[in-house]
């Protein structure tokens, strides 16, 4: 018999070495993915697609909305001081009256992904592990 009666154990977070050839190495501290983020993904890679991206494109959107959510920390990041800087989301600039995202300006998460070797990594180490996943409780579910 299921047990409700407990909240489900928490998973924790991981640390990903992304860029381990650097000194020091990028590591990125990712929470587990929820459903909401798992659904965020899915629209954003959705959203490329309609606009005419191809599966590519989407897939593309689909990890690099999952960073946005899933990334709480790093070490190995900084500015051009080589001070450290905070993880951040980008920035959605919307229309006051329509609501309509007019502008978006993107956060550390975003610029540090745009690197290919970052990229690469989190969606080897992170992205493609958890999709694994997905398509493994999918067909039991199915079977």
């Amino acid at each position: 018999m299921l047990d409700v009666t407990k909240p489900p154990a928490k998973a924790e977070p991981q640390w990903l070495t992304l860029m381990p050839d650097l000194d020091p190495p990028v590591e990125v501290q990712a929470r587990p993915a929820s459903r909401a983020d798992r659904m965020a993904a899915q629209a954003a890679a959705r959203a490329v697609m309609r606009n005419g991206g191809d599966g590519f494109e989407g897939h593309v959107a689909y990890v690099m909305a999952m960073a946005q959510r899933v990334i709480v920390a790093w070490k190995g990041v900084g500015d051009a001081d080589g001070q450290p800087v905070d993880p951040t989301a980008d920035e959605k600039i919307r229309n006051p009256e329509t609501n309509e995202v007019v502008e978006v300006i993107p956060g550390t998460i975003t610029n540090l992904m745009t690197l290919d070797a970052a990229y690469e990594a989190f969606e080897a180490d992170y992205v493609l592990p958890l999709l694994t996943a997905e398509r493994e409780a999918n067909s039991e579910k199915k079977g």
